[in-house]
Parts: structure tokens; sequence; C-alpha cells
């Protein structure tokens, strides 16, 4: 079962998982876990933020699954961060991978399980009502220049700079090096395809 957890003070969604138990067990998991482990996650901070001012997310059933459950997450996963759904998730789903590449059978699958599929009434009423009236205001210019302010003079290694040439023929050497490890091309080559997909994907989405 793919499931979801709300914040209740905005009714947004924040969280995409799945479980193979009950929703109420997972719900309880979730709660413990924030509770009495010392894990850091972002969703567990979410939910121990909710925990100390009194309240807990609401958990609801997005799709329920027999099988194929990785390529539904991951689906569930990119379609609501498309929507602009704040999600807590570090992944993109499935069993902790990121840049998963949907194979063409999957893909078809997932087409055609969700083919005429449409969020509940209730639940697009809830993130309509959240949403109105919200807007992205641009950042005041006297905040920008407290930021930058207090930014003056801090090092940053790792901020643009011209380059020397000898700079530029270490990276050559170290990237050259590291494309003669064993089976590194076909990882970036996989990496590059993932993404690839994922950027299809989300066209696709846009543009049905």
């Amino acid at each position: 079962m793919i499931y979801g957890l709300v914040d209740p003070r905005d009714q947004q969604l924040r969280y995409v998982g799945k479980t193979i138990v009950s929703l109420s067990a997972r719900f309880d998991a979730h709660l413990n876990t924030a509770r009495y482990k010392k894990r850091k996650t972002r969703t567990v901070n979410w939910l121990r933020g909710l925990l100390a001012i009194g309240l807990k997310p609401e958990i609801f059933e997005i799709e329920r699954v027999s099988s194929g459950w990785i390529e539904t997450e991951q689906f569930w996963i990119a379609y609501f961060r498309f929507i602009g759904c704040r999600l807590t998730n570090h992944t993109d789903g499935g069993e902790g991978l990121t840049g998963y590449s949907f194979s063409p059978e999957a893909r078809a699958r997932i087409a055609a399980s969700n083919k005429g599929k449409i969020i509940p009434v209730e639940l697009r009423e809830r993130w309509s009502k959240a949403k109105t009236g919200k807007r992205t205001r641009p950042c005041p210019p006297e905040v920008r220049k407290k930021i930058a302010d207090s930014q003056r003079g801090i090092p940053r290694p790792y901020a643009r700079r011209q380059q020397s040439d000898e700079d530029r023929r270490k990276k050559s050497e170290a990237a050259f090096r590291r494309y003669q490890r064993p089976g590194e091309r076909e990882r970036a080559s996989i990496i590059n395809a993932a993404n690839w997909a994922k950027k299809k994907l989300f066209l696709e989405t846009a543009n049905p």
C-alpha cells in the first residue's frame, strides 16, 4: 500500500511511503520512531516538531498495490514533487534508490494502472484551500542586505574563481584516472540515463 502523511497545520502532503501492514500500525511506527529513536531525518524531525506542539500528522491511502510497488511509489513521489509538494522523502522511493530509470514496460504498467485515476475530490479541496491566497513573495531588499552583510568576510573555498592552468591539469588528470576504474563509465552512463528518464517523465506529465 502506498500512503501519505499530511501536516494538520496547513493540510500539505509531506511524506509518501509504502507499507505492508495496516495504516494504523505504520502510523504508530512513525510516531514511535519520532519519540524514541535518535534518527534525524527530515521526516522524523518534522514529526517531532508536530509532537512537540501536541499535534499528529494525518495518514491516508494513495494506492493499494499487490506487486510493482517500487515503480508505483517512485511514480507518486515524482508526481507530488512535480506539482509542488514539499515532501520530506530523502530518496525517490523504492529500496532507497535515487535517480531510478523507469523501463518502458514499467512506465506502460504505471500509465495503464493510473489511466483515468484522479486524486480524491476531498483531498484536492483541502490542498486548494491550504494554498488559496498564498503566493511566493520575493525576498525584501533589507532582508537580502542583512544576509549579504552576515556572509561578508566568510571564506568560501568552493566559490567560483578563475582556475589556473595547473588546476585544470590536475582536474583533468583526476577525471581521467577516475574513468579508468572498473565500472565507472557504466555507472556514469546509468546515472545520466536515469536523470534523462526523470526529466522526460516530468515533461510528459506536464504536457499530456
